[in-house]
């Protein structure tokens, strides 16, 4: 009867969703979708489109995030092919990605082009995390980054492009609230202001600011030793808060970001007990200059440094404790040069220096030393490279990296792409390498670890197949040698990394876009196998093709439906199928398990925009309308239970636009 009951509600949701028209004019199939058209430098140096750019790539716009109510990153990335979500400790949620836990250092997220994973030990935090209003573009490459960016995008790369002076040319502001059965989901205020001034040079200015309160769940947290620990009436609390400030005149870009993630903890490194307040603080500012010599060749400059506080626990009497900071100074020079305008050759290099330190010297809960001392700091070189050649038969894009740390050596890392579009089809061809250097903390506690390799094997094909419709459909293959593993023993609190033999999956995703005036529908699907390519036994299951957490399937669906003017009805849903989760052990000590049901997560939300002037729009939807018990499983088997995630949730956004002349 709940699947009767699923299968009601989805077709409820959808049935306002339009029938899209098509048109035979081939000089119309490119015009109708802004998305496949614009040029993004996400996966190369040199701006390319969607359908050319070398690399799997997936763009979500602000229209597709504000529409559909999204309260978080989490919300945008269920309905991108590829991702899931896992629990590590202390209450994080981050991300997997074609079945491969992700969490330490393994993707690449980025505000505006300035990294945030953290430097101890590479992880992201998600989950109320950022203001997802304020994004003007989140750009995805679902597949490695190495070649372009380092270690850290070793899997994916995220970047979100926030709105700036040019997008904002006048103050935005918004005030969300939610509420679930028992308690608030989330209460926050958001502020923007941007301007461009002509008569001063076109200098552009723009601030952000964001903060609030959210609760993760309402359901308490089950250990797998039999104790509960209560997540309602603030114990799962989470205070986000962001400032954002831009300046661009001529070439000269500058940027400063500050991000603070205060969050309540009540799983421990698994055992369930007091909730223990943690912070995540980043401070991270570039600044870079584009220098033209001529039309054909340019050179940009370009510092970054990136100063964090990550895991901050300073209650002395917990067993996390930690009160460490890290930062990182980054001088960077790229070159591009196009000597005809068929070739396009990009070449730079970078260094930078990582430092961390102990801003308390006791020696309690989970403060340590760095290999017997209070800092450490390593030093980094890397060269890169990219050339980029359009022929009648097909585009060729050639790049590779060179990286040199000064404890773990040296990483190489090629790719190579062919992509080609012969009208309405498009064509890609994927081979990369990367790779993924320990960070300062996975040296500390093992300093004999070397850099995890990976290979990525792609293909993607993709069809116009009328006006505004768009399906593309990728195959993949992926193996990581050496992976870095974490472990956590909840009874002492004692961590662990360690290199595996090998680890990996194979799979494929699917997209469908469509959109007309009347709306648009996008359908996503991913499958993972990890067949013989895992022999991490952390992440293995009874079923050697599925590794722990993670969904073999994935299907997402999200519509927009332009009910009347002014007034849209946005239905998005997620299926997965059923996951794996550990228990424990038996009396043999052999590992135990649990499966997870298949989940449908059902949202709804509508916006009615102009109301009674211009500029001032409402939201209002309700997120989990089924109430699943939408829980976070950890992927590795290290004695922790799944995480309760957030049930239904009614949400009102209010946000009103001034546009100056």
């Amino acid at each position: 009867m709940r699947h009767h009951r699923v299968a009601i509600a989805a077709a409820a949701a959808f049935a306002a969703v339009p029938a899209f028209a098509q048109s035979s004019s081939e000089l119309d199939l490119f015009a109708a979708d802004a998305v496949l058209k614009a040029e993004t430098t996400i996966a190369s140096i040199r701006p390319a489109t969607v359908r050319e750019t070398p690399g799997v790539v997936t763009i979500v716009t602000r229209e597709e995030i504000v529409r559909s109510g999204a309260r978080d990153l989490i919300d945008v990335l269920r309905n991108v092919p590829g991702f899931s979500f896992g629990v590590d400790v202390e209450g994080v949620v981050d991300l997997g990605f074609r079945g491969v836990w992700g969490h330490e250092g393994k993707i690449l997220l980025m505000i505006d082009g300035l990294e945030m994973n953290e430097q101890l030990f590479g992880t992201l935090q998600l989950g109320r995390e950022l203001p997802v209003d304020q994004i003007q573009a989140v750009e995805v490459i679902r597949g490695p980054g190495s070649a372009l960016y380092g270690g850290n995008a070793e899997l994916a790369v995220i970047n979100l492009k926030t709105r700036g002076a040019a997008e904002l040319q006048g103050a935005y502001g918004s005030a969300t609230y939610s509420q679930s059965r028992h308690q608030f989901g989330e209460r926050n205020l958001s502020l923007q202001g941007g301007q461009v001034y002509e008569t001063l040079g076109g200098l552009a200015l723009s601030a952000s600011g964001w903060f609030g309160q959210a609760n993760r769940s309402e359901r308490p947290y089950n250990d797998l030793f039999g104790a509960s620990s209560p997540t309602a009436n603030g114990d799962s609390r989470i205070n986000p808060g962001y400032l954002n400030l831009a300046a661009e005149w001529k070439s000269l870009k500058l940027r400063f970001v500050y991000h603070n993630l205060d969050t309540m903890a009540v799983d421990g490194y698994g055992d369930a007990g007091p909730p223990v307040q943690e912070s995540f603080i980043s401070m991270l500012g570039s600044a870079s200059y584009e220098l033209r010599v001529n039309d054909r060749l340019r050179f940009v400059p370009e510092v970054q440094y990136k100063r964090q506080l990550p895991w901050r626990t300073l209650d002395k009497s917990s067993m996390l404790f930690y009160d460490k900071t890290a930062d990182r100074l980054t001088g960077r020079l790229t070159t591009v040069y196009d000597p005809i305008e068929q070739v396009s050759v990009a070449a730079g290099g970078e260094v930078f220096r990582d430092r961390a330190w102990l801003n308390d010297g006791d020696l309690v809960g989970g403060q340590t030393l760095f290999n017997g001392s209070p800092r450490v700091q390593y030093g980094t070189t890397a060269l890169f490279s990219e050339a980029t050649v359009r022929t009648p038969f097909a585009n060729l894009v050639a790049g590779a990296r060179f990286e040199h740390h000064s404890l773990v050596g040296s990483s190489f890392v090629p790719r190579l792409a062919l992509t080609k579009i012969i009208a309405p089809f498009n064509f890609k061809l994927l081979y990369s390498q990367a790779f993924r250097a320990p960070a300062l903390e996975n040296l500390a506690l093992n300093p004999l670890l070397t850099p995890e390799r990976t290979t990525v094997v792609e293909a993607e094909a993709g069809m116009q197949i009328a006006e505004g419709m768009f399906a593309s459909v990728n195959v993949f293959d992926l193996t990581i040698h050496d992976p870095i593993i974490y472990s956590a023993d909840p009874a002492t609190g004692v961590q662990s990394y360690q290199n595996f033999r090998r680890t990996g999956s194979r799979g494929v995703e699917a997209e469908l876009r469509m959109r007309d005036r009347r709306g648009s529908l996008t359908l996503a699907y991913s499958y993972y196998t990890a067949g013989p390519k895992n022999q991490v036994d952390l992440y293995a299951t009874p079923d050697p093709a599925r590794v722990l957490a993670f969904p073999s399937h994935k299907l997402s669906v999200r519509a927009s439906v332009n009910v009347v003017e002014h007034l849209s009805l946005d239905p998005s849903a997620t299926w997965i199928s059923g996951r794996y989760t550990a228990t424990g052990t038996d009396s043999s000590g052999a590992p135990t398990f649990a499966t997870a049901g298949p989940q449908f997560l059902l949202n709804v939300f509508a916006t009615a925009r102009d109301l009674g002037f211009n500029g001032l729009d409402l939201g209002l939807g309700v997120y989990n309308l089924l109430d699943v018990a939408d829980d976070y499983i950890q992927p590795y088997n290290s004695s922790h239970a799944p995480l309760p995630g957030p049930s239904r949730e009614w949400v009102a956004r209010l946000s009103y636009q001034i546009a100056l002349p």
